[in-house]
């Protein structure tokens, strides 16, 4: 892969983010999902649902893009992967603070907020520590996706590990 090729793919990945962020948001007001209803039995949980679906979705597309990034048979292949790996993404980026303002308690909701946007960019730091490590070892661009799969997905669920999703 050249210079050039390997700048390509950051900016295919922020061209599927961008496209689909405002897709997702106008999607989560669409159909209400963060917006809690009370009716005689309390909350009713179909609106979480709501939200969830469009997250689940997204992680979908993220699961799917990021193993057909792994499988690329050439560049062009997976510079589309990569974009779509972005989609995959924005639905978390454009979903995540609508729901944690809306769920959080108010008492801890700024340290979820503040959890929320420092996984970002820890996340980003951890990927190019362990994208060094693991070119050191000069294996095939599959073989280190493969490798960086379970650990962003891990990184993703961490969320309901910390007990956010009560």
């Amino acid at each position: 892969m050249t210079y050039f090729e390997d700048g390509l793919l950051p900016s295919a990945f922020l061209v599927g983010l961008l496209i689909a962020s405002p897709i997702f948001a106008e999607a989560s007001k669409t159909c209400n999902a963060f917006r809690r209803v009370h009716n005689l039995s309390g909350i009713v949980i179909l609106s979480t649902l709501l939200a969830l679906r469009l997250q689940a979705l997204g992680m979908g597309i993220w699961i799917v893009a990021c193993l057909g990034c792994a499988a690329a048979p050439n560049f062009p292949v997976l510079l589309a992967c990569r974009m779509i790996v972005g989609v995959g993404e924005a639905s978390f980026v454009s979903l995540a603070a609508p729901f944690i303002d809306d769920w959080a308690p108010v008492k801890s909701k700024s340290s979820w907020f503040a959890t929320f946007y420092c996984c970002i960019p820890t996340g980003f730091a951890l990927g190019i520590i362990s994208g060094g490590q693991v070119g050191k070892i000069e294996v095939d661009h599959a073989l280190s996706l493969f490798i960086k799969f379970p650990a962003k997905s891990d990184r993703k669920s961490i969320g309901l590990e910390m007990g956010f999703c009560d």
